[in-house]
């Protein structure tokens, strides 16, 4: 049985259950985690606007649900030029990297003529497509702001019964907890998870990345969360 949407956020402060098993915790708003600067700036000077509005810096829209708010929220200023992001290319370890230190997920969508790593084009924004790229920091765009430490972090995607991914291995985590939902809510913690495997005998909860493309198969002693990917 696949139930049809469900919303697991980090926040405990309520539970809803309506409808067809539709599932939604409290959560922090999207809106307020993240203001774009609609002036033509330079990477430096759109990272200190940042800071000077009481942000962490640029924007670090690293989960699936997050890159889709602000792909809507910027989605009229991108009809004539694209947004930066807190991405940059590290030469010392030769790596693209968000400025939390994580590395953009590998599913995450690239412009595939600029997502190399070159130090010719250090710095990181969303295109004008909507998909990322590289370019010199001294190029002119809008910004998008943001803070890097999250309190709550918003997971979609849905509910699915008596099934379990025909691949299990690797896993992210693997941990024993109490129920599916609880499961399903450290999907939520890692922006990485793309299932949330629940085995309702061992109480085993894995929780699957971008990495491992699965298929789902019937199993009666499972449920699966499927997260929303970014395309």
């Amino acid at each position: 049985m696949q139930l049809p949407y469900v919303i697991i956020t980090m926040s405990t402060a309520s539970l809803i259950i309506s409808g067809i098993c539709s599932v939604r915790l409290t959560s922090y708003s999207l809106q307020n985690s993240f203001s774009i600067i609609y002036e033509e700036l330079n990477f430096t000077e759109a990272e200190k606007t940042c800071k000077a509005l009481g942000y962490d810096g640029l924007a670090i829209p690293s989960s699936p649900e997050e890159f889709a708010y602000v792909l809507e929220a910027t989605a009229y200023a991108r009809q004539r030029i694209g947004e930066w992001l807190a991405l940059r290319y590290y030469p010392e370890v030769d790596s693209i990297l968000w400025d939390d230190g994580t590395a953009p997920a590998p599913d995450m969508p690239w412009f595939v003529r600029q997502s190399y790593r070159d130090p010719r084009y250090p710095c990181g924004r969303i295109y004008v497509a909507g998909v990322l790229g590289m370019i010199k920091c001294s190029a002119l765009r809008y910004a998008v702001c943001g803070n890097h430490v999250k309190p709550y972090v918003e997971a979609h995607g849905e509910t699915h019964t008596s099934f379990a991914p025909d691949i299990l291995t690797p896993s992210l985590s693997e941990f024993k907890v109490e129920s599916y939902l609880e499961c399903s809510i450290h999907c939520g913690r890692i922006h990485l998870c793309r299932f949330a495997h629940f085995h309702h005998v061992t109480k085993i909860c894995k929780i699957l990345g971008p990495e491992l493309q699965s298929s789902l198969a019937e199993d009666p002693e499972s449920t699966t969360f499927v997260r929303r990917s970014y395309l």
